[in-house]
């Protein structure tokens, strides 16, 4: 069984190490950025700038929590009031000038416009006091333990209940994530298919509400 509390800045380090190997294949990066580098090296250490932008950008915004086993993270997820915009500035305020070298390389831009396209497609179906789930991983190591499962319903739905929040949105890009988030009482509300450079990228939006 999982301990929670709220992010603190000493799980940066941690948490980028979680999200680069966690998410180096997930459509959203993979599909938009591999392509672009010649060996899976560069292309890892392109994500890393990104995820540390996305999760430092994530600790100045967003309401954090990291699950503990051991005393060791394996889980986290960051969560925004639906009505809250990011915008290029917030980015690069962030850290987002450590891209600049790859800007007219990979489709940086567009990534940015189509997830904020995506996103805003399923925060209409929701309150101005809901939330909305931006970012949810567990180490690579603790996968298929169900930590992902208690981190929602232990850690992140009991938090935002007290906070007074209706109804919890996402957005995924899979479709065993979609089934993942279905078997954690979601609903999927919007599928679309996101076009990122050359890739096109399937994305589902759902809802839980509580």
């Amino acid at each position: 069984m999982l301990t929670f509390r709220s992010v603190k800045e000493r799980d940066f380090e941690p948490l980028v190490k979680m999200a680069t190997r966690s998410f180096a294949q997930y459509p959203l990066f993979a599909g938009p950025f591999r392509d672009h580098f010649a060996h899976s090296r560069q292309y890892l250490h392109f994500l890393d700038k990104l995820q540390r932008i996305q999760i430092r950008t994530a600790l100045n915004h967003s309401l954090g929590l990291v699950g503990l086993e051991n005393g060791k993270v394996v889980t986290a997820a960051f969560v925004n009031p639906v009505q809250q915009r990011l915008s290029v500035q917030d980015y690069i305020h962030n850290g987002g000038l450590a891209l600049a070298p790859y800007l007219a390389k990979v489709p940086m831009m567009g990534f940015l416009k189509r997830l904020d396209e995506a996103e805003s497609v399923v925060k209409q179906k929701v309150c101005d006091n809901d939330w909305f789930m931006s970012f949810l991983a567990v180490t690579p190591e603790a996968q298929g333990r169900h930590f992902g499962s208690e981190m929602i319903n232990a850690g992140i739905v009991p938090e935002l209940s007290k906070l007074h929040g209706g109804a919890l949105a996402l957005t995924t890009n899979t479709l065993a994530n979609t089934h993942f988030y279905e078997h954690n009482q979601f609903e999927v509300v919007k599928h679309q298919l996101l076009t990122i450079g050359k890739a096109k990228v399937d994305n589902w939006g759902l809802i839980r509400e509580f």
